[in-house]
């Protein structure tokens, strides 16, 4: 589902942010939550290569998982957005493409950047946020 994070309250995790083999084996073995923003090192921004790149960081995930015994679906996966020429927010449509495709990823979480006006990147009319909880809202009614 779709909340609110500043009015969402839940318990404490051990969460484990990391885009390489060693952080993703910490992960495999102590994290309730595994955090990525993709791979930070490849200049290639584009849609394509983020994806292949997350693709690539799940697949290792669920190999440090299985080298530990661990069941890969019991670390929840977060995807923070924003490092990609993706703009989610640029459109209802858009939004829903992106949380459509990262669903298929393997993520069970996205994080995006609340719009605003003064913001040289995520500088998307701030109604977007509006719009899309609305859709959602009534999808799920």
């Amino acid at each position: 589902g779709i909340w609110d994070g500043a009015t969402h309250r839940g318990a404490a995790h051990d969460l484990g942010r990391a885009s390489g083999p060693r952080g993703l084996r910490l992960a495999a073995e102590v994290a309730d939550a595994w955090i990525t923003i993709g791979d930070p090192t490849d200049p290639d921004r584009s849609v394509a290569a983020a994806d292949r790149a997350l693709a690539r960081q799940r697949e290792t995930l669920d190999q440090a998982c299985a080298d530990v015994g661990r069941d890969p679906t019991t670390i929840d996966r977060i995807l923070l957005t924003g490092h990609t020429d993706e703009r989610p927010l640029a459109s209802v449509d858009a939004f829903d493409d992106c949380v459509g495709r990262h669903a298929d990823l393997g993520f069970t979480d996205l994080v995006f950047h609340h719009p605003r006006d003064d913001d040289p990147v995520w500088n998307e009319p701030p109604e977007i946020v509006d719009a899309v909880l609305a859709r959602h809202a009534a999808s799920t009614a």
